[in-house]
This record gives C-alpha cells, sequence and structure tokens, in this order.
C-alpha cells in the first residue's frame, strides 16, 4: 500500500513523515529527491534553482525523482509493505500551476503525463489543509500566505483533474501536530492488509 502525504507548505507534512520514520522504521518511507540534491548543485533554495532554469525544467527533476516508488523500475520496492512518501506528485504539479511562466509551457503537456503516471501508483492520498497552523517561513519557501493558499487551490485542482477518487482522498482534521500524526497512524493502519 502506497500513501502520499499531500498538501501546501508549512501544514505539518514533514513533520508527519518523520514521526512515521521513527515509529514505524519497518515501513518504507520516501520523500522528494531534489530537495536534498539542490546544494550539490550549487544552489541554496528551489527557488533559486527556478528562477535559473524555471518551473518547468525543475518540476521535471522533482517529478522524475518519484520513479523510486515505481516497482516496475525500482527493485528495491517490496510490493508487500507499507510505503509513505512526503509529497507527491500532485505537490509537484501544484506547484508548477502556480509558478509556471510562458517560457513553461512546452514542458507541461510532460509533466501531466509524468504526474498521471506517478499518481497512478498512489493507493490513498492524506491531504493536509491550510489554514490550521501559523504559516512560518523557513529558508526554501516564502512566507507569503496567499503563495501558500494558491499552492493549496492548484494541488485541489490536480485531484479533481485526474480524477482521483473521493475515497482515496483523505482529508485530516486534526488542529495540532500530535493530533495529525495520530490520525495519519489510524488512516493507514486502518486501510493496511493484517
Amino acid at each position: 500500500m502506497l500513501f502520499s502525504l499531500i498538501g501546501a507548505h508549512g501544514t505539518g507534512k514533514t513533520t508527519v513523515f518523520n514521526a512515521l520514520q521513527t515509529r514505524h522504521p519497518e515501513w518504507q518511507f520516501f520523500s522528494e529527491g531534489i530537495r536534498h540534491q539542490i546544494p550539490a548543485f550549487g544552489y541554496h533554495t528551489p527557488y533559486e534553482l527556478i528562477d535559473a532554469v524555471g518551473i518547468g525544467v525543475f518540476e521535471v527533476m522533482n517529478i522524475n525523482s518519484w520513479s523510486v516508488i515505481d516497482p516496475q523500475t525500482n527493485p528495491l520496492i517490496n510490493p508487500d509493505n507499507i510505503t509513505i512518501t512526503d509529497r507527491s506528485v500532485l505537490d509537484n504539479l501544484g506547484y508548477f500551476l502556480t509558478l509556471k511562466q510562458k517560457s513553461d509551457t512546452k514542458l507541461e503537456p510532460l509533466i501531466r503525463k509524468m504526474v498521471t503516471h506517478y499518481a497512478s501508483l498512489t493507493d490513498h492520498w492524506i491531504y493536509f489543509p491550510i489554514g490550521v497552523f501559523p504559516l512560518v517561513g523557513d529558508t526554501m519557501r516564502p512566507q507569503d500566505d496567499s503563495y501558500q493558499q494558491a499552492i493549496d487551490l492548484n494541488i485541489r485542482r490536480a485531484l479533481k483533474e485526474l480524477k482521483i477518487s473521493p475515497k482515496r482522498v483523505h482529508y485530516l482534521s486534526s488542529s495540532n501536530l500530535e493530533g495529525r500524526i495520530d490520525e495519519v497512524l489510524t488512516l493507514i493502519q486502518s486501510f493496511s492488509p493484517p
């Protein structure tokens, strides 16, 4: 079973992801590869790279990092195990739709094909809504409520465009991080085979 944590930045995805790793080290965990590689490319933040090459090139690189969750291409994937991803291709599409410029439009068909393929691998989406926690800026993203709202709107748009069944999308209702951790654990355990 593959579960993807989705939603805009500042909603607790990474904190919950890290807590799940601590509590269930037997599960498989995958995070966006590009975030960890940016310093190796000579950039400090994703936005420096985006300024240099555009959001289209950046998201093609980012989306391709999800090849790690494809059992057809990754022999390390154990299909009998629970797999959790921190973020997903829906987040990538949300950021692309929010930041794209005219020069990025020629990459949009490829991005949509890649998103469709990697989205088909996810069994359940766990959605982290905005507006629960104060938005705290970090070195990776701006502290901008309207930007966060645009990302959130475009992730929801991606869910609709890809016709992902509402039965596979689970909206969190907890208003604190510990509650979100418990809620995610309960969801994963309820859909996982015994």
